[in-house]
């Protein structure tokens, strides 16, 4: 599985105020996820961009309807840093983040 099987890519706040990383997977993607989360609850997934470990979610719970949830001690800041990695991922060419803004 690569980015291009990611659809889109959010930071959210659950109902007691902790950043998430939401994503959505394109169809290709939602197949092959489901049948690994399925068949490897309980383990570490390895999230890797350009050869470097960006991030190690647990598995919980198999994810088979194409999206989920990566939880975990997020700021808002790091949360938004990983979503943006993520998306990163999943373009077709490389590109440079100049500046980034969050706005409320």
């Amino acid at each position: 599985m690569n980015g291009s099987d990611l659809s889109e890519v959010g930071v959210t706040q659950d109902n007691m105020g902790k950043y998430d990383i939401s994503f959505t997977l394109t169809d290709n993607g939602a197949k092959i996820f489901s049948d690994f989360t399925s068949t490897h609850v309980g383990e570490i997934l390895g999230i890797v961009l350009d050869n470097k470990v960006i991030s190690t979610p647990r598995i919980e719970s198999a994810i088979t309807k194409g999206s989920g949830v990566i939880q975990g001690s997020f700021t808002l800041d790091s949360a938004n840093a990983l979503a943006i990695q993520l998306r990163y991922g999943s373009l077709p060419v490389p590109f440079v983040v100049a500046e980034s803004r969050v706005v409320g």
